[in-house]
């Protein structure tokens, strides 16, 4: 046992605290500015911190092999499999090199990696991403690293120990061979043996060149520590208490990242949303496909009964009726538009019939909902453009809603369509969307 867990065996409000920390992927909480994290510390920060005088721990790391020193912090370093975005990771190595092939679009080469366990091999694959563009690879890669780290670290708590158990060290990957992410040397080139700064921050560059090196892993790990720390010492506050504290600067609490599109295989009439969609014919009637499930797991007399009260729905409309039987509190039920040959305003219908599903759902004070692919099934929609729709409907929803928490979950049970989804979010994915865990998890 860890001491990190016996502190959280012995005091209920460090297991509070960390309990919160350990969330912070799972509950998709984000840090509003992260970006002060993984920019906090840098290799001009430590030239002039060494320059006044401050005396500095460092703690060196470099090769991931078992009895390494430190090895955990290596990117390469292969403990827990972990979950960033419902998709499964080896390594930090693998995460970073197959966002870097997401970065410019290169699916091939992404699929590659993913399919890649050996982080040497993902690196060799990293290099020969298509379309590789360097300003912009500098410019997205820390938050790589920081979310790839993140991850591996919320995965398993001896690696948050070790993290924490570091101090204010000055954290520094001693490898001779990289100076953007490392620090261009040995640790032996580095420190003397007692820990002191054998060789200036200013000084370190690898071997028959002069560039400095940048040790960036070093310092978006150090970030990381002070993200942990600064979690397990918040208590529960109020936004507005938390967008003062930010203001003053002395602390910046995490926040919940309330909007999120997800896909999920499972079937609609599991979740337990406040609402799930239906999607409904304009006369209301149990069909078959989705709405026949929904209609026999609601309980057949008496959601038919709900629906003829109400009598009809347009195309491009929502109607609600209770849930019944369901997990779900309510139904809302969407008409989609039959497939003719895209010029007879389906793309206009079908994102009505989805954004105006959220509107209703939003009126009936619901903050989560599950829908079909709506018109993708035997109204002949074509897939990807009924997901192009359906993803971009939400994300304005969201956009024009960012008062109000709404949890959107597409579930789906065919392999194609779940696909094709993931394909289409991967394209947008930002902060507002995520996939589950045991939705698609493309290994």
């Amino acid at each position: 046992m860890t001491e990190l867990e016996k502190q959280i065996a012995e005091n209920p409000e460090i297991a509070k605290a960390y309990s919160r920390a350990m969330d912070l992927s799972n509950l998709m909480i984000i840090a509003p500015h992260k970006a002060k994290y993984y920019h906090r510390y840098n290799i001009q920060w430590l030239i002039e911190q060494v320059a006044k005088g401050t005396q500095f721990k460092y703690v060196t790391f470099w090769k991931a092999d078992e009895g390494e020193e430190n090895n955990v912090f290596s990117q390469w370093y292969r403990g827990k499999p972990f979950v960033i975005n419902g998709r499964s990771y080896d390594t930090a190595e693998q995460y970073m090199m197959s966002e870097k092939a997401l970065l410019f679009n290169d699916l091939d080469m992404y699929r590659m990696i993913m399919d890649e366990p050996d982080p040497d091999q993902c690196k060799k694959l990293g290099r020969q991403v298509k379309g590789f563009i360097g300003h912009l690879w500098e410019e997205a890669f820390p938050e790589i690293i920081f979310h790839g780290n993140l991850g591996k670290m919320q995965s398993d708590i001896e690696l948050v120990d070790a993290l924490l158990r570091t101090g204010n060290a000055v954290l520094v990957e001693a490898s001779p061979f990289d100076d953007i992410y490392g620090a261009g040397m040995k640790k032996e080139d580095i420190l003397n043996l007692d820990g002191t700064l054998k060789t200036l921050p200013q000084n370190w560059h690898k071997k028959n060149t002069n560039r400095q090196a940048e040790n960036n892993l070093g310092f978006i790990l150090m970030g990381i520590r002070d993200l942990f720390r600064e979690l397990m010492r918040c208590e529960d506050m109020s936004e507005t208490e938390a967008e003062e504290i930010d203001e003053n600067g002395s602390i910046n609490i995490i926040k919940r990242l309330n909007n999120a599109i997800a896909v999920q295989k499972i079937s609609i009439t599991d979740l337990s949303t406040d609402a799930i969609v239906n999607a409904a014919n304009d006369c209301l009637w149990a069909g078959s496909g989705v709405c026949g499930a929904i209609f026999k797991a609601a309980g057949y007399e008496k959601l038919q009964a709900a629906c003829d009260a109400i009598g009809h729905c347009d195309v491009g409309s929502a109607v609600i009726t209770p849930g019944f039987n369901l997990k779900a509190k309510q139904i809302i039920h969407a008409v989609g538009p039959r497939w003719i040959d895209g010029e007879h305003q389906e793309p206009q219908q079908l994102y009505s019939a989805y954004e105006n599903s959220l509107k209703l759902a939003k009126e009936n004070k619901c903050h989560s909902i599950g829908f079909p692919l709506i018109s993708a099934g035997i109204f002949g929609y074509p897939l990807q453009d009924a997901w192009k729709i359906a993803v971009q409907a939400c994300l304005d929803f969201i956009e024009q809603n960012k008062e109000y928490d709404m949890k959107i979950i597409f579930a789906v049970l065919s392999d194609s369509i779940l696909q094709e989804g993931c394909k289409q979010l991967a394209l947008n994915l930002d902060e507002r969307i995520y996939f589950l865990k045991g939705g698609v998890n493309d290994k």
